[in-house]
């Protein structure tokens, strides 16, 4: 939208991020020319027309975080001088953002298009609900009715595809629902293959699901449910992706359940949608995900207490092998160079390996932390993140397992710095969605704004 803004006021002759991709770089495929490495390039710069006044006014639109934390759309307006700065610092995040969009889609698409006898591919998407639905209503039951969840994957092996639906009435989102849904296609899956020890996962990355120190203890379970694995391979693509495989697959269940209630047939409870999509399948395993499917997962993880790994928003891939089951090693894109379950040499993080707990360990009090640790209390200081943005907030109240946080927000155009809000934003987070506890608050820079130092957030 920036680059728009520029192009329509002839600022710049480029009217497409990739066109501008191509301007500043020598080749907008090479990766050293996107994330500026390359000699010859990494100093190049977009041209600016000199013909059009500093002060001129532009309009713009750009996707930011409202008070709710909700990324919506809002216009803005700078004056000429003031957009360039702007624009030249969004032209660097956009630039990675860019390379790692590329690289995913490309590393991924090589992958499963290439898999050997043993390993089994699975692209998933977890963000799917569903409504009840009637042909005639007097209020849409979505003001009324429980939301369902669907899981949306596709399978691959080495010469067949298949596709499947798992579905719960169980609302949650966290890390051991997310592996219920995928260990119960594995349930139905494994036995069809003979001598399948490698398992890839490629899913988005919402913090929330997949990314999260829970979801990184998610090979235990499958350690245990699966002995003969011995290695897996998790991928996130990068924010702005398509889903592909699972879009096909949620496009199909959600136009059989329309064409249903279309035809007279009232979708009201949760057992006719199951019903009804195991009858219109001919090549979808539906199955359903029982609350007890998700406690038998919780009963794998629970008292497994270990530290956020810092940089966890970077991680695109996290690889894990049995020989060295207690690490796993994360990198910053997907590399399929480098063996699982060791470092690898072009992308690892700088905090990898991440150490997983050998054994369950009693959760302790607040009031008995570890004698090194500093417990997030009432008065600290602490990071969270929504999407893809962290803020920094302080906790009001502090039980054992959530906390009262009053947080600040961004900037409008300053990404490192950030102010109280008009009205308070103060939110219930869990304990484990902290990504890090401030040793001190955050820096005045002015009478309003306030500074956490980078090296803090990795």
């Amino acid at each position: 939208m920036k680059v728009e803004a520029l192009h329509r006021i002839s600022v710049i002759r480029e009217g497409t991020p990739h066109k501008v991709m191509s301007a500043v770089s020598c080749n907008a495929q090479n990766d050293d020319c996107l994330v500026r490495k390359c000699v010859s390039c990494r100093d190049k710069s977009i041209d600016f027309s000199t013909e059009v006044s500093n002060k001129t006014i532009v309009k713009y639109s750009e996707w930011d975080k409202n008070v709710d934390k909700k990324t919506v759309k809002v216009d803005k307006s700078s004056d000429l001088l003031m957009f360039k700065s702007i624009f030249l610092d969004s032209l660097i995040t956009y630039q990675h953002h860019y390379f790692k969009q590329k690289h995913q889609h490309e590393v991924l698409k090589n992958k499963r298009e290439n898999l050997a006898g043993g390993e089994i591919y699975i692209h998933c998407d977890f963000s799917e609900n569903c409504d009840c639905k009637f042909t005639k209503e007097i209020q849409p039951m979505y003001y009324g009715g429980n939301r369902e969840e669907i899981s949306i994957q596709v399978l691959y092996t080495k010469n067949k595809s298949y596709a499947f639906c798992t579905f719960s009435r169980n609302g949650r989102h966290d890390a051991p629902a997310i592996w219920a849904h995928l260990l119960k296609v594995l349930k139905h899956f494994m036995p069809k293959f003979c001598g399948i020890t490698k398992v890839h996962i490629q899913s988005d990355c919402p913090t929330t699901q997949y990314r999260n120190k829970d979801y990184f203890l998610t090979p235990t379970a499958l350690g245990i449910s699966y002995p003969e694995i011995t290695e897996i391979v998790h991928n996130y693509t990068e924010a702005g992706h398509g889903k592909g495989g699972p879009d096909g697959v949620g496009g199909w269940a959600k136009k059989a359940a329309d064409d249903a209630v279309a035809s007279g047939t009232d979708i009201n409870t949760f057992s006719k949608l199951v019903n009804l999509l195991k009858d219109k399948s001919k090549k979808t395993f539906i199955d359903v995900v029982e609350t007890n499917d998700i406690e038998a997962i919780d009963a794998i993880l629970s008292g497994q207490k270990v530290a956020t790994f810092v940089g966890t928003i970077k991680v695109h891939q996290f690889t894990w092998h049995k020989e060295n089951s207690f690490k796993l090693f994360l990198n910053e894109v997907s590399c399929y160079e480098c063996p699982p379950g060791q470092h690898c040499v072009h992308f690892k993080m700088p905090n990898s390996p991440w150490e997983i707990p050998g054994a369950p360990q009693v959760e302790q009090d607040l009031d008995d932390p570890p004698p090194d640790v500093e417990p997030v209390k009432k008065g600290s200081w602490v990071v969270v993140t929504f999407g893809e943005h962290w803020y920094p907030g302080l906790v009001e109240k502090a039980t054992k397992r959530n906390l009262t946080v009053n947080f600040m927000v961004k900037h409008e155009k300053r990404n490192d710095l950030f102010l109280w809000p008009g009205q308070s934003d103060i939110q219930i987070v869990k304990r484990e969605d902290i990504i890090l506890r401030l040793e001190q608050p955050p820096v005045p820079v002015d009478r309003s704004h306030f500074k956490v130092p980078e090296n803090k957030i990795q």
